[in-house]
């Protein structure tokens, strides 16, 4: 029902940078119906929940990947800090590095999705995780890894993302980066990535349960119906979109 209110606003915007991440298993319908989509179709390739890092499905990465249409990215959830316990820190690296090396080989783009493990935080959270998560990247990027996308946390300041822009600039100047935010917080939005999008023409915006979770909890509880949850759907990517668009 949320991809249909999705799919709604594609339709009014043909020349567009959309995309969607829809799950392997519980979207199949939708993927199988990807092809006539004008937006651009991601799919995660890790096993929800585990760690380290393991991948969905049967049989080799190289043979599931090569099973996907060549135009679905490749989402990985990757979680990681420089300070983890060498046994994680070295099997983390080593499964990443074999996804890029297979998404290289398969002509794959790959967005990684970079989580800094909560049992790192400190007193400062903001700045522990501002600086952890500039560490892990340039690690990332030290072990050979390039991703098409890097997807993070939204930065709250024009400070920390000039401290991050400084490894990828060293780095991968090209690389995409995809700043994760929750839907209740898009009024602060214009504040946050105004100074972003100036200096950067290679960012982007994503949302993800935050954008129907209230939604879904009323329409698990019969408080609303198929239509009025299209219907929203469809309101609060409008609205997140023209957010996005005026900055």
């Amino acid at each position: 029902l949320v991809h249909q209110g999705f799919h709604s606003v594609s339709q009014t915007k043909k020349d567009n940078n959309l995309a969607i991440l829809i799950d392997p298993k519980y979207g199949k319908k939708i993927l199988n119906d990807s092809s006539d989509f004008n937006y651009t179709v991601g799919v995660p390739v890790e096993d929800t929940g585990v760690f380290p890092l393991k991948w969905l499905g049967e049989g080799s990465l190289y043979q599931n990947l090569l099973e996907r249409p060549s135009t679905w990215f490749v989402k990985v959830l990757f979680s990681f800090h420089t300070k983890m316990n060498p046994e994680d820190k070295k099997s983390q690296l080593t499964q990443l590095r074999k996804l890029s090396d297979v998404c290289a080989e398969l002509k794959r783009k790959l967005m990684v999705e970079l989580i800094i493990p909560e049992d790192f935080s400190q007193e400062d959270a903001s700045k522990v995780k501002e600086v952890t998560l500039t560490e892990a990247i340039e690690e990332v990027y030290k072990e050979g890894i390039y991703p098409y996308w890097w997807k993070i946390n939204a930065l709250d300041s024009k400070e920390k993302w000039v401290k991050l822009n400084e490894v990828i600039d060293e780095n991968d100047p090209e690389v995409g980066v995809i700043f994760q935010c929750n839907y209740s917080q898009i009024e602060k939005l214009p504040a946050w990535f105004g100074a972003v999008r100036s200096n950067s023409q290679s960012c982007g915006l994503a949302v993800g349960h935050s954008i129907f979770w209230d939604t879904w909890d009323k329409y698990i509880n019969g408080n609303t119906d198929d239509a009025e949850v299209i219907s929203e759907a469809e309101e609060r990517f409008q609205k997140l979109l023209k957010v996005w668009s005026d900055l």
